[in-house]
Order: structure tokens, then sequence, then C-alpha cells
């Protein structure tokens, strides 16, 4: 176990970090047993106190909290996902083949990217591993899911650079999947209209 002091790195809507730290590790492996992404923005705020400061953070303005550390919880991924990773846009832009992908014949595991804006301007690129287990979904399933995702309480992540990152969802401006959906699961009320990079 190294001696690298847990953190939460606190990001707000108009791009400021506020970071907080302990080394009390009995205390922080308290405090990881009772969150989950779920419930993580339910609280009106989050009451941070050290020995030097007592701080009162609004949950409303918050666009994401980072844990960085060791011993951290190993939470179910949304959409029973494998595995949920950031990447840089780099490699984003070197790993997602659009040609590489074709008809999926379940059951797989099929690797997909996502790209999340947020009203802060920051941009989250994932890589996501998402089984499959039936040729395609129908157009509401599709609605629903997209509806979730900005409803949920919480996205999580693996950061990049190590530890986890939970979005506020509210926070969402924009998500983009790659690839996108396929015709037949496009929901009804979407406009056809393809990305321009």
């Amino acid at each position: 176990m190294s001696d690298q002091p847990f953190e939460i790195h606190i990001r707000f809507e108009d791009g400021r970090v506020s970071k907080f730290s302990s080394s009390d590790l009995l205390h922080t492996q308290s405090l990881l047993s009772h969150l989950t992404p779920a419930r993580l923005y339910n609280p009106k705020q989050f009451i941070l106190a050290g020995a030097n400061s007592l701080s009162a953070v609004q949950t409303e303005f918050i666009v994401s909290v980072e844990f960085v550390g060791e011993g951290l919880p190993t939470w179910e991924f949304l959409y029973n996902a494998q595995d949920i990773e950031q990447i840089d846009e780099d490699t984003f832009r070197a790993d997602f083949k659009p040609e590489s992908y074709g008809v999926v014949v379940p059951p797989a595991l099929v690797e997909i990217f996502a790209e999340i804006e947020m009203v802060s301007g920051t941009r989250y690129f994932l890589r996501m591993k998402l089984p499959v287990d039936r040729p395609s979904i129908q157009p509401i399933e599709m609605a629903m899911f997209l509806n979730n995702l900005v409803s949920s309480h919480g996205f999580y992540f693996r950061r990049l650079g190590g530890g986890l990152t939970v979005l506020n969802p509210s926070k969402i401006a924009r998500f983009t999947f790659y690839p996108g959906a396929a015709p037949e699961s496009v929901p009804a009320n979407a406009w056809h209209l393809e990305m321009v990079k």
C-alpha cells in the first residue's frame, strides 16, 4: 500500500476544482463503504471537515467528483457494462474505427466509444465494453436508455490516470455514442442528422 493520501476532486460548472484529502485510511474506507454513484448527488450539499477547515459544497453546482487513491470501491457499471474507462482524445481518435463495426451476433461483448460534454465545457472520452444478448433493441428501449443516462443520480467510470469519476447527470450537455444505433433502434423522435467533426 502506498503513502498516497486519498483525495476527492470536485469539479464545478465554471471549471474550478476543489481538492480535499485524507491520510486516515480507516475513515476513508468507512466513507467509501457508504457511497454509491446512484446516491452521490442526492444530498443538497457535501460537508467536508478537516483539522483546519469545514466546507459545505452545494451539489447543484457540481459537474463531477473524482476519487483518487487506493482501496476504491468496485461499483457495478450502469447498463451491465463490463468496463467503462476514460481515455484521452488522441486514443479515442486512434482506436475508434467505424469501418470495423458490423453486425453483432449475440451473445457478444462489444466495444463502443462515447464522448460526453458537460455544461462546463469539459469533455470526457470513454471506452465501454457492453454485453449484447440480442440482435437489436426496440426504438422505445433506446429512448429509455438515453433518458435513463441523464436522469440517473450518478454515472461513473474508471478515471484516466487512476481512480474513479462520478458525473452529475444533470450537468451533461451532450453525449454521443460511437458507433451510433442501428437504424431499426433509432427512437421515433430522432432527427436524422450526422455529427460534423
